[in-house]
């Protein structure tokens, strides 16, 4: 037999095309944690790049009298301070062509509503990654370098917290080998703690993000913690609520004080704002996504820092 007109051949002469995308689109695994929430939210100043937030230590002890008629007091302290929450601009921007538009599905694929999404969603993940980039100037640490994490650093972080009188609302943020240490660490054990059903619940499969509850402290994991030594161990972290706050610049200010074409701007809240900008000459248009945050270590004694092997 001859002249069979087979798939093949019309892909060879162009009456087929070799794939045609689908309708539904695969998302690739990346780390889509939010930490977001860890942390103390305190509104942008007028004015200034800069909002100064006070802060003041309580508690006043009595002391006895040194006479029954005289002998006074003498002035108690106050003790204060003040960190900085310094405001800066955060960009992402993602650049499109007409052809893309063009040659688009018109479904769920690949498309300017994507690009969009993808820009949004950096604004939590910006947050996430200055809170993880603020754990290696925490003062206290426990861990030791090119040692795997394992169930005594955890204990030795909770101790170190309790000396400074934390309560116990306490969350750690992990990188996810610091979590696999954790749990061959946990298979290891005896005693009572191999039979704490929130010792059995960390050895289950996780997902980004929050990963369970062991020992009174709420986990995460992310992708963010950084590197330190030489690139010899990562540096997570356990806190209680108030060791780091974060702002973000009202965008409203931008929008009232007339300094964009409303025409031009895509997304606008009062977080972040997305304007587009065409570059009709090479048919090209981009989006730009801006921010305005600030992350800051709001007392260092409620947190400690975990540095192990990584």
């Amino acid at each position: 037999m001859a002249n069979e007109v087979t798939y093949a051949s019309l892909v060879s002469a162009g009456g087929r095309i070799a794939a045609v995308l689908a309708a539904l689109l695969h998302i690739n695994l990346y780390d889509a944690t939010s930490l977001r929430g860890l942390m103390e939210f305190r509104d942008s100043v007028n004015g200034s790049s800069v909002g100064r937030v006070t802060s003041v230590t309580r508690g006043v002890t009595f002391a006895a009298a040194s006479s029954e008629t005289s002998g006074g007091a003498s002035n108690t302290a106050l003790s204060a301070g003040y960190y900085d929450l310094n405001i800066a601009r955060y960009l992402a921007q993602m650049q499109a062509t007409d052809l893309m538009a063009i040659t688009g599905d018109g479904g769920a694929g690949i498309n300017v509503p994507l690009l969009i999404s993808l820009l949004l969603e950096g604004l939590d993940r910006t947050l996430t990654s200055l809170l993880a980039a603020a754990f290696p100037n925490i003062s206290t640490s426990v861990g030791s370098t090119g040692v795997d994490l394992s169930v005594s650093n955890i204990f030795s972080a909770k101790f170190a917290l309790n000396l400074t009188y934390n309560g116990a609302a306490l969350a750690a943020v992990l990188h996810p080998q610091q979590v696999n240490d954790l749990e061959t660490s946990l298979r290891g054990e005896s005693g009572a703690m191999q039979f704490r059903q929130d010792a059995q619940a960390m050895l289950s499969a996780k997902s980004t993000g929050y990963i369970g509850s062991f020992l009174g402290v709420d986990f995460f994991q992310s992708g963010f913690v950084g590197l330190v030594n030489s690139s010899a161990d990562r540096c997570g972290a356990m806190m209680s609520r108030g060791a780091y706050d974060y702002t973000l610049g009202s965008i409203s200010r931008i929008m009232g004080g007339q300094l964009v074409d409303p025409s031009q701007i895509v997304v606008a809240t009062d977080e972040i704002f997305v304007e587009r900008k065409r570059d009709a000459d090479n048919a090209m248009t981009t989006y730009i996504a801006n921010m305005y945050p600030s992350v800051v270590e709001a007392e260092d004694a409620r947190a400690v820092k975990i540095v192990t092997d990584a």
